[in-house]
């Protein structure tokens, strides 16, 4: 039997059988290589090797042992066969083998500002958006940004990232309601209104690759819920719908008023404006 180089030695199998009980019965066969070892079909063998097979009945009996010859041989005369590639030589040179980069997880950062930090502080009852087109966030109107996203295989993927998103989330259906630039801070459901002063609320941002398997990245954004009255240390109670501060200094002033009346979902009314 002839084996090419580098192949890897298969057994073809073997049968064996015996009559001593009137009938024909299995018997039990070892395949051995004498002087142990194994076959090695990295190497062109110089000598054969010769696998011996015996069988032995139930009851004792010995057959005449049979064996096999098996020889390596280099495929590829009378080049040189290449080990690292498992191919010939190319007029006796061994060409380099090509490999890929490992695939490595994007990397992902806040789109943060002065106004917009990694942490940001959010008075209670204000309604915390996605920022719109060329739209900064401010003091006192803050927005959200979203992250940007980049991965060495895919390049950008700041159009691909995903808010609030499940685990695992790589169907179109899944990636399409979470898509950062198309649905803002929809999926997450963010309730400031009915939060307390000093809670916290994480809007992580996700993106994957393409790799096989996908990798995933996430940053995230913290919401710090924060009292909606100008002066230190004043109180404020909720009617209906209205926040109503009572300042224990300082009033608001008018125009922090007008920005706070702005917002639909909860008001946040002073007593008094100068």
């Amino acid at each position: 039997m002839q084996i090419p180089l580098g192949s890897g030695y298969k057994e073809p199998g073997f049968f064996g059988s015996t009559t001593a009980f009137g009938k024909s019965s299995p018997v039990t066969i070892n395949a051995t290589l004498p002087g142990g070892g194994f076959i090695d079909t990295s190497t062109v063998t110089t000598t054969p090797y010769v696998m011996l097979y015996t069988a032995k009945d139930a009851l004792g009996n010995i057959a005449v042992p049979v064996s096999r010859t098996v020889s390596v041989f280099n495929p590829c005369t009378p080049q040189a066969y290449c080990t690292a590639s498992g191919a010939c030589s190319l007029y006796g040179i061994c060409l380099p083998v090509a490999t890929s980069a490992a695939n490595t997880a994007p990397t992902m950062m806040l789109i943060t500002t002065a106004a917009a930090p990694a942490t940001t502080s959010i008075k209670l009852g204000y309604t915390y958006k996605a920022c719109a087109s060329g739209q900064q966030p401010i003091a006192g109107a803050e927005c959200e940004l979203g992250a940007t996203a980049q991965d060495g295989q895919n390049g950008n993927l700041t159009a691909s990232v995903l808010v609030c998103a499940p685990a695992a989330c790589t169907g179109p259906q899944c990636t399409s309601n979470h898509l950062f630039y198309r649905v803002g801070l929809t999926p997450c459901h963010l309730s400031t209104a009915s939060a307390s002063v000093g809670t916290t609320l994480v809007i992580p941002f996700s993106v994957y690759d393409d790799g096989s398997p996908q990798l995933q990245t996430t940053v995230n954004r913290t919401i710090l819920i924060v009292s909606p009255c100008l002066a230190a240390g004043a109180k404020f109670h909720k009617q209906g719908r209205a926040l109503l501060c009572r300042e224990a200094e300082s009033l608001i002033t008018c125009a922090l008023r007008a920005v706070l009346m702005t917002q639909t979902s909860t008001t946040v009314v002073a007593p008094a404006t100068r």
